[in-house]
């Protein structure tokens, strides 16, 4: 389905196009709906929680989060993705372009 093409100052529809003043185009995309509506979901049960409640989820998705970094830390070290920063990091360390922390 051709995209429409506007020009002016509003915000596209989904699946429009618009073409700035500087002559480029922006076109917004379709989020999916069920995506928002368990984020909002779940923007809405945590404007519901006490204060406790609230310092406790905080302490949990900071972990919940961390473990995720970690994840994908590890999983990037494995598939070797870190590798040239490693090498990187060594020859600027043999060439003493680096200093003591």
């Amino acid at each position: 389905m051709p995209r429409r093409l506007t020009r002016g100052s509003s915000v596209p529809r989904a699946g429009e196009s618009r073409l700035l003043e500087d002559g480029i185009a922006t076109t917004r995309t379709r989020i999916p709906r069920i995506a928002m509506t368990k984020v909002e979901s779940v923007e809405r049960e945590v404007e519901k929680l006490t204060a406790e409640e609230l310092a406790a989820f905080r302490a949990w998705f900071a972990e919940h989060d961390w473990q995720a970094w970690d994840r994908q830390l590890e999983a990037d070290v494995a598939a070797g993705r870190l590798d040239q920063l490693g090498a990187e990091a060594l020859a600027e360390f043999e060439r003493g372009e680096t200093r003591e922390l």
